[in-house]
């Protein structure tokens, strides 16, 4: 049932006694408004599901007490809104004070002094007036902030983490306390995101999914809801929003193709408070005017082919060049995970200076999923690019990308070049070791450049029992071949469960990864590694010194994994901040490392376009003084 069934005929497929009471949506996207119909009995089924999810949400962050103090900015006066009827719901669970913006101070300072729990329900565009009244207003330390979702302001789209930073600075509390709810009118449940997680979950009587033949529990597509509690419209339901679904949680990635915007994906007409512009203006100067009309038309383009791409035919390809079809799966996901929730944003980052607008682009030896990122980009900035291979190199995927880039309207300018020659290029973006980088500015000045990267897994010893799955997927991340593939495992305590390790070596193993050669396995057991079981894949069980080099601990060929053993984590931490090829720790949540890019364990290879890579903009030029 297509969300838009509401705004026609809603009565025509209710399946309630008699229509107890009629929800309506927003109104204000011109279109007609949808018209959500609850029997008696469905709307308390609505309201026990809305009460209980609440109160799991306070539960995670307070436990069990019931002294709390709603405070909202949303009006009670809506008889047709659902989102006030649920307000109101809560109300009746427990005290809520109704305020405006103008009035929210002092109706705070009444509850802030003692040791009530508060918590604040708002829109986006209710705490952007709030915004405007106050420069920050400083709640209780445990106070909890629930916001409805993001909008379009001033025609510039608010990134929710940004606006959750905005709101957590200006109410002086953590980012994890700031929660998002999704819900529309007509579904009788909510989804939740808060404690800093990027993804929603609905509770457990919602079963997700997203538009396929057959529909699929995971992947990037139209979402599709089966709601228990909607008992008065028993249907698969389609809320015509794209989403990334994962392990029954989802990331949002905007409405589809040719629908409405909903609710809180409207236009307001509103001024822009400081720290939510969009810097329009750029360190590379202002863009030609072309840049500036055609990128959303690109994006919009580019994002519903290539999600299709990755769903459908990426993964089988891939498979061919890395002979693994599980890897390629992980691989397919990580690169879901990787698009920017805001390209106009990520895109405005990565910028290159105007007159540069012919490049070549040189691949790492490696794999081609790094061709993605710059690909992509290029495609949406307007590029010309030029993908060095030799004759005898070919790369499926990469050159099937490139096949969908150049068969889009407009159409990128992207070919594979395969000559010695070079002509006719502006500047030069490449992949590649620190030793390669030095060469390659002797012969190209207008190098923007990316060295050695290394990854390496930090966690506690006890976590390995528990944490193995995400640590094979962090070290076999494309068959060991990629930067932001674990090169080495660090754990943190006195001792190591010699069936963990097991475990850990037979899950490697699933992924056909190559088998350890006898010289590797000479060269760290004249370390002092010791070797557990037998198995194609293996790791070496050493014992950090204080004299440890990190050269001698890196492998040299695939197949092994250097375990290395830490009882005294500072020692760790000073080893690590001296190595300057690592870029990045995929660590656990206890093991964060200061001074160093570190992402949660099994996220390694998920990294984000956000317009950067290792810091600095896609398209950077390096300043050379020797060249």
């Amino acid at each position: 049932l297509p969300a838009g069934y509401f705004r026609h005929d809603p009565e025509q497929l209710f399946h309630g006694s008699e229509v107890h009471k009629r929800f309506l949506s927003s109104g204000t996207s011109g279109t007609t408004r949808a018209v959500s119909l609850f029997s008696k009995q469905g709307l308390k089924l609505y309201k026990v599901g809305a009460l209980t999810t609440f109160r799991a949400v306070l539960r995670h962050y307070w436990g069990n007490t019931s002294e709390r103090v709603g405070v909202s900015l949303i009006a009670r006066a809506a008889p047709t809104s659902s989102l006030a009827t649920m307000i109101g719901w809560f109300a009746e669970a427990g005290e809520m004070v109704y305020t405006a913006a103008e009035t929210f101070r002092t109706n705070v300072l009444c509850h802030a002094n003692n040791k009530t729990r508060l918590y604040v329900w708002g829109t986006v565009a209710n705490y952007l007036q709030l915004f405007k009244c106050y420069n920050s207003m400083p709640l209780p330390a445990d106070s909890l902030v629930f916001e409805t979702g993001g909008i379009k302001a001033g025609g510039v789209s608010i990134d929710l983490n940004e606006f959750h930073q905005r709101l957590a600075r200006f109410f002086r509390l953590k980012q994890t306390q700031i929660v998002s709810e999704y819900g529309m009118c007509e579904l009788a449940s909510q989804a939740y995101r808060f404690g800093g997680v990027e993804e929603f979950r609905f509770p457990v009587w919602v079963v997700p999914f997203v538009a396929a033949t057959p529909l699929a529990q995971e992947g990037a597509g139209s979402s599709v809801l089966y709601d228990f509690l909607r008992q008065d419209y028993p249907y698969l339901f389609a809320t015509e929003d794209r989403v990334l679904l994962k392990d029954k949680k989802f990331k949002l990635l905007g409405r589809a193709d040719n629908t409405p915007l909903r609710g809180c994906s409207l236009d307001y007409v509103i001024d822009m408070p400081a720290g939510l512009q969009v810097d329009r203006q750029t360190n590379t100067q202002t863009q030609a005017d072309d840049i500036q009309t055609n990128m959303p038309q690109r994006v919009a383009t580019l994002l519903p082919a290539l999600l299709d791409f990755l769903a459908t035919r990426a993964e089988s390809v891939l498979a061919q060049e890395l002979a693994n079809s599980s890897l390629a799966r992980l691989a397919c996901l990580d690169l879901l995970e990787s698009l920017p929730d805001n390209w106009e944003q990520a895109l405005r980052r990565s910028l290159p200076q105007q007159e540069l607008r012919r490049w070549l682009y040189i691949l790492p030896s490696s794999h081609s999923l790094v061709g993605f990122y710059p690909l992509c980009f290029g495609y949406c900035l307007g590029l010309s690019m030029l993908v060095k291979l030799t004759e005898q190199r070919h790369l499926p995927l990469l050159e099937a990308l490139i096949s969908l880039l150049n068969s889009l309207s407009p159409a990128a300018q992207i070919n594979i070049h395969r000559d010695r020659a070079i002509k006719e290029i502006d500047a030069v973006l490449c992949y590649g070791s620190d030793a390669t980088i030095v060469r390659l500015q002797k012969t190209y000045p207008t190098l923007a450049s990316f060295g050695t990267h290394d990854t390496v897994a930090v966690i506690a010893a006890e976590e390995l029992g528990k944490l193995g799955a995400e640590v094979s997927k962090d070290v076999c991340t494309l068959g060991q071949r990629g930067c932001f593939a674990a090169k080495i495992l660090f754990c943190v305590g006195t001792s190591v469960s010699e069936a963990a390790i097991v475990a850990l070596q037979t899950s490697m193993s699933a992924y056909n990864m190559p088998r350890m050669p006898a010289s590797e396995r000479q060269r760290y057991e004249e370390m002092g590694a010791k070797f557990i079981a037998s198995h194609p894949f293996q790791c070496g069980l050493l014992t950090f010194a204080a004299k440890t080099s990190y050269e001698c601990l890196l492998p040299r060929a695939g197949g092994v994994l250097p375990l290395v053993l830490v009882q005294d984590r500072e020692s760790l931490v000073d080893f690590l901040q001296q190595q300057r090829e690592i870029k990045t720790i995929a660590c656990s949540d206890s093991q964060h490392v200061d001074g160093k890019r570190c992402v949660k364990i099994g996220k390694a290879n998920a990294q984000t376009w956000n317009g950067l890579h290792e810091g600095q903009p896609l398209f950077a030029i390096d300043e050379c003084d020797e060249c």
